[in-house]
């Protein structure tokens, strides 16, 4: 047997006996062992030694942990278990004696680790939070207790979904929760969802998450860090809605300036064109001819003038939009765009959607109509557009779809690299009416314009 072994007389604490294992542990000689107690020893006072002597003669079984000194003066961590023994009508107590140096070191070093991870953890200004298989928390940082309002104690082993989840989205967050630690799909690397305070108050998290796995490649856990958004998404709130108030001043304004256009100045430029054609028509043929060529070009200037109002009220927002609705003014904008670019421009549907639209979403849409043709006739070297205009179980979604040269989107986020205004442009109006725009695009492939909103917006 390789173990160290002791016989002790509980009486004088001296050492009796010992197996050759504990002269080669420490250093000593059998004899030199047999000379010696125990308080020889063990790094405790020996009135503390006397007390666990009592302990162990108290127990046939008893575990204990001390340092012991070697012949050598090195000092190593043990694990003892003790307990009475009779030995030719003697009472004594053996002791079985394990060096754990080593393992004290190693767990020392990882609760080092571990206190070192814990302060990383604590001083991070996210949400760091560790869920078991059970659902349960394992670990929490100071940031998650502070955002929660609860002590750490208040939280680990508490079941997650049941305690900080909305009750309304318990279940559907449950059952990923479970098809993750399955393996049936991978951690969604970003989602936003709330959670809830001890306070009852909700806080929208936008969370990045990872699994934790064993050695054969088991999920064992989640770890999860969340950045606390619910101020953020409030001001894009407030903003958007600013946005959105802002854009419906503006097509007000617009409109007040086209009636005024043509209220005033076309009924102006009309009656001037009248009586330009009435003082021409009394000039005698063939007399004044200079004063004829004149009035020949104050009547071609006078028309010039008209159709560039008549451009000017059409381009923010045309009557026809107003007068005929959506689908009306994008075939109209369509017929006028490809006439002059040549073109081929296809819409989808021919008549206008069963639901009425807001008359905000219906001016986003038909100005990124318009951007997105620009940007096709300047850079796309294409021959075809399809446009569709669909609404989809309360949603109103616009493809404009190209078959030109396309491009590598990943551009377009490069720092550093000069913005897409007209892109900027569009997601800006999309943004306004609550909605989002994304650009689809491989080179060879054409691009896709993508806009979807809520129709109740």
């Amino acid at each position: 047997n390789h173990s160290v072994m002791l016989l002790i007389d509980p009486e004088s604490a001296e050492i009796v006996d010992g197996n050759p294992a504990a002269c080669s542990f420490y250093g000593w000689s059998l004899e030199e062992l047999t000379s010696m107690k125990i308080t020889d020893i063990n790094m405790l006072a020996e009135e503390q030694v006397f007390q666990e002597i009592e302990r162990a003669k108290s127990e046939a079984r008893n575990h204990f942990f001390f340092r012991h000194r070697l012949a050598n003066e090195e000092i190593r961590d043990v694990e003892i278990y003790s307990g009475p023994i009779s030995l030719h009508g003697k009472e004594l107590l053996y002791s079985i004696i394990h060096d754990i140096t080593e393992r004290k070191r190693a767990e020392e070093a990882l609760r080092k680790e571990k206190d070192r991870a814990r302060r990383y953890l604590d001083i991070a200004g996210v949400i760091m939070v560790a869920l078991n298989a059970d659902e349960r928390v394992e670990l929490i940082n100071m940031k998650g207790c502070e955002i929660l309002g609860c002590d750490e104690e208040e939280i680990i082993g508490k079941n997650w979904f049941d305690t900080f989840i909305p009750e309304r989205l318990r279940e559907n967050i449950r059952v990923t929760f479970e098809r993750l630690l399955a393996g049936e799909i991978e951690p969604v690397e970003y989602y936003e969802n709330p959670i809830v305070t001890k306070d009852g108050e909700e806080r929208l998290i936008a969370w990045h998450n990872t699994v934790l796995r064993n050695d054969e490649g088991y999920i064992l856990a989640t770890l999860s860090s969340g950045e606390d958004i619910t101020e953020r998404k409030r001001a894009e709130e407030e903003l958007r809605a600013l946005a959105l108030r802002l854009e419906e001043l503006e097509e007000a304004e617009r409109r007040r300036l086209a009636q005024e256009l043509h209220d005033s100045v076309g009924q102006n430029l009309t009656a001037l064109s009248i009586n330009l054609n009435f003082v021409r028509n009394l000039t005698p043929l063939g007399k004044n001819t200079l004063a004829s060529d004149r009035l020949a070009e104050c009547l071609s200037l006078v028309e010039e003038t008209a159709e560039r109002i008549r451009n000017v009220m059409a381009e923010p927002r045309p009557s026809v939009l107003d007068d005929y609705g959506l689908i009306a003014a994008l075939h109209w904008h369509a017929e006028r765009f490809s006439a002059r670019t040549e073109l081929v421009i296809s819409l989808l549907p021919e008549q206008e959607l069963k639901v009425k639209l807001p008359p905000v979403v219906e001016t986003a849409i038909f100005r990124i109509v318009q951007e997105a043709l620009t940007n096709v006739a300047k850079h796309a070297k294409a021959r075809q557009v399809t446009i569709q205009v669909e609404e989809i179980e309360g949603d109103v979604r616009l493809v404009v779809a190209d078959d030109g040269v396309g491009f590598d989107p990943k551009i377009l986020r490069q720092p550093g690299g000069q913005p897409a205004w007209g892109l900027v442009t569009m997601r800006e109006r999309a943004t306004a009416v609550g909605g989002h725009l994304r650009v689809n695009s491989e080179p060879g492939k054409g691009t896709q314009v993508v806009f979807e909103a809520k129709i109740g917006h």
